[in-house]
């Protein structure tokens, strides 16, 4: 086997527990610093509801940004995402969708998954407005081993989306704060973007909130959205504050007018800070499924390997939320706000327009159960059958329809 072939073995081997937070760093420690174990393309391919497309690049390669992906190597794209599986620790397919760019820019590692016959360089075969192309892309030394947020790039690559314009939309700015919030005075919609759970140097979590919800009592808001998309977890003991000061608030704290919106890059402490407002507060989840169980292993000691020098995270600390029963593999929201990569470029943000069109004045539940013990079975079935049938609901579909 070659060096390449036993690096892909081995995060095959570690990816084969599906634990989240057990996996390979892409570095290793040297004289006080950290190097990496990896090359890189100066590339991002990510996942969106229509396929995989070149999200940005460096700029020399800006042709390239925006198309979707139908080759990499020697594979079709669906065959590559196999082989991508095969390596990611995910413990659902949200994991892999939000880890996958990270995986894709890796030459040595496509190399030793025989995806591409060199770690020089790359062929991609994509599609841009109709027209097929194929490019060849060169490995380069890594500059960073990885981003402060997954919307953060280089000063010299060019982005899909609006991250070098000024239309972006509110999930997408000022990414260089962990936590922001913004006032829409004509839906009296307060959004608060929380991306992080923990505190560089400066406000803490604690007063952020604190100046979030005095802000929230002084104008009256009517809607209270906590955007938990970007939030990669960090420490769970920090999520008191969010929770407590929402229950506190009964302005805030309504069915209908309680928002949190997940994605993909909701993980770890951000899916402890999911389930404590899914078991204590009338949040309305809208968005897309998270990327973490909702029971889940957590928590890491590290090991470097002699030889390959490759540092292996093992995950031995078991946080349990909720029931020892509930074996759910994520937590789905209500109604169903994906971010295709027609929104992304367009800076459209379908979860937000979600909250906005959001009318339901109680839970799908206890409809359901007021009709039932009311002797009304044909109506309550009818509400099944419509909630059933309505797209916006298919990831709860799973967790409600299985209820009722």
């Amino acid at each position: 086997m070659t060096q390449n072939e036993i690096r892909a073995g081995i995060l095959q081997l570690v990816a084969g527990f599906r634990i989240g937070h057990t996996g390979v760093r892409f570095s290793y420690p040297d004289s006080g610093t950290r190097k990496p174990l990896f090359h890189q393309y100066p590339f991002s391919m990510d996942l969106f509801p229509e396929g995989v497309f070149v999200r940005n690049a460096a700029r020399r390669y800006a042709a390239i940004v925006g198309s979707r992906v139908l080759r990499v190597g020697s594979l079709p794209i669906d065959s590559v995402l196999r082989r991508m599986y095969s390596v990611v620790p995910a413990e659902n397919e949200q994991f892999l969708a939000a880890n996958l760019h990270y995986y894709l820019r890796l030459p040595e590692l496509l190399q030793g998954l025989h995806i591409a016959p060199s770690a020089d360089s790359v062929q991609l075969e994509l599609e841009k407005n109709g027209q097929r192309s194929t490019v060849w892309v060169r490995a380069e030394a890594t500059r960073e081993l990885f981003t402060r947020t997954v919307l953060s790039i280089p000063d010299d690559w060019v982005d899909a989306g609006p991250l070098r314009t000024g239309n972006t939309p509110l999930w997408m700015r000022h990414t260089d704060r962990l936590r922001d919030f913004d006032y829409d005075k004509k839906t009296a919609t307060l959004y608060v973007r929380h991306s992080g759970v923990w505190e560089p140097e400066g406000e803490t979590i604690a007063a952020f909130f604190t100046r979030v919800f005095r802000y929230a009592d002084s104008v009256k808001a009517e809607r209270f959205v906590l955007d938990l998309r970007l939030n990669g977890g960090g420490n769970n003991y920090l999520n008191k504050p969010v929770v407590t000061g929402i229950i506190r608030n009964t302005r805030i704290n309504r069915f209908g007018h309680l928002f949190v919106l997940l994605g993909k890059h909701t993980f770890s402490a951000a899916q402890n800070l999911t389930n404590a407002l899914e078991k204590y507060t009338e949040a309305v989840f809208i968005g897309e499924p998270t990327s973490e169980r909702v029971n889940f292993w957590g928590d890491y000691r590290s090991e470097e390997l002699p030889e390959s020098r490759m540092e292996v995270r093992i995950s031995y600390l078991w946080w349990q939320d909720s029931d020892p029963r509930d074996t759910r593999r994520q937590t789905a929201p209500l109604i169903a706000a994906p971010i295709t990569f027609a929104d992304y470029c367009a800076g459209h943000d379908p979860a937000l327009a979600a909250v906005h069109s959001f009318r339901e004045k109680e839970p799908v539940l206890e409809r359901f159960n007021a009709l039932w013990d009311a002797g009304k079975a044909e109506a309550a079935e009818a509400l099944l059958r419509d909630f059933t049938k309505d797209p916006a609901h298919r990831y709860a579909l799973e967790d409600v329809a299985g209820d009722l």
